[in-house]
């Protein structure tokens, strides 16, 4: 590689995407935001590319920005031509992603498994051959950890990630599954997957790690059934809630960037307690003179009353709110699969059950 690299502007129509990238481009708000800053400031940060047989130039950085100038009706942007084989392309793509603020689940894990394997082959490209001496003699799934700043165990959760079906991968992505036990569940083969995202979806919940630890005990010693997984994720339904997560997306939006999370604890936790005090001051007021202002309620407080699901007459009289088509849709849908479920596997109502039972 030249001591110093000469920036160049290529036109867009010789670029092409690096094949089989496992991290997506979408037109979601961080995107939104790069379009609105290459809009005032321009590209500042060329992107890296590599020279093909053809005459066009694969990305190895920079594919939102690419994205980014397409939609800004951009005829060249700028580039650093570097020459790599396939390998060296391939752990470069990796490494420069893997440096992005928000990056999905599934998006890292499939990432460390490319590279992972590249850099497995150790009597075609050792890893100090990219790297350097620093890391002679070390596993590979402890040098990638020193990498990313993960454990080896982490390292290797993230490669058992990668064997888990579509439907399992985005409930992960989307928060509906915990990583750990969706690492422990990778383990299954792929039918017994399949069993389980249905049992999730006939359930409505998800399995903690030491059920995810269960099941795959249970499977490990016999067929594992349909029967088996709703028992076990029916436990989670007679549990009471004890703590509510929102993800970084939904909470964050309501923050500055230069606040941290324990200023941001601590501005939630002063509501609650500016709520508590409301209420402990409304308690002493007679019923007929309550009101709610809706208009001067916090996010906190719709979240925390559920003001969206229910409605109330001005004395502070809870009553019933008819549901959107929307919601009725929903619900329709709802009931279809559960149906459905029953009738695919002969699964019998819990609740019918006891009721048929507390009859005899």
């Amino acid at each position: 590689m030249p001591e110093k690299e000469i920036i160049i502007e290529i036109a867009l129509e010789r670029l092409r995407d690096f094949p089989g990238s496992p991290f997506s481009v979408a037109m979601d708000e961080p995107m939104q935001d790069l379009i609105e800053s290459i809009r005032i400031y321009g590209i500042l940060n060329p992107l890296i590319v590599r020279p093909m047989p053809d005459g066009c130039y694969q990305i190895i950085s920079g594919h939102r920005r690419k994205f980014a100038a397409v939609k800004l009706r951009y005829r060249k942007v700028p580039v650093i031509i570097r020459a790599l084989n396939d390998d060296e392309a391939l752990v470069a793509m990796v490494d420069s992603n893997l440096q992005r603020e928000k990056i999905r689940i599934s998006e890292k894990a499939f990432a460390y498994r490319m590279k992972y394997d590249v850099v497995k082959r150790e009597g075609k490209h050792p890893k100090e051959y990219f790297y350097g001496e620093k890391y002679h003699g070390i596993k590979t799934i402890e040098f990638m950890g020193k990498e990313q700043k993960d454990s080896p165990k982490q390292v290797q959760r993230m490669l058992n990630v990668t064997r888990l079906i579509p439907e399992l991968l985005k409930k992960l992505d989307e928060g509906k599954i915990g990583f750990t036990p969706a690492a422990e569940l990778a383990l299954l083969c792929k039918e017994e997957q399949f069993l389980l995202n249905d049992a999730m979806e006939y359930t409505q919940s998800a399995p903690t790690l030491s059920q995810a630890i269960r099941i795959k005990h249970i499977a490990d010693r016999e067929d594992l059934t349909m029967d088996h997984l709703v028992r076990i994720l029916n436990e989670n339904n007679k549990k009471v809630l004890k703590r509510v997560v929102f993800a970084d997306d939904v909470i964050y939006q309501y923050f500055s960037p230069e606040e941290s999370p324990q200023e941001i604890k601590e501005q939630i936790l002063q509501m609650l307690r500016e709520k508590q005090t409301k209420q402990k001051e409304d308690e002493k007021e007679p019923a007929s003179t309550k009101k709610r202002n809706t208009k001067s309620m916090s996010l906190l407080e719709i979240v925390q009353n559920g003001y969206e699901r229910k409605r109330y007459l001005p004395d502070g009289t809870q009553v019933p709110r008819e549901l959107s088509e929307e919601e009725r849709a929903k619900k329709r849908t709802r009931q279809e699969t559960v149906e459905m479920l029953q009738k695919r596997y002969g699964i019998v109502n819990q609740t019918k059950r006891e009721e048929d039972v507390s009859h005899v």
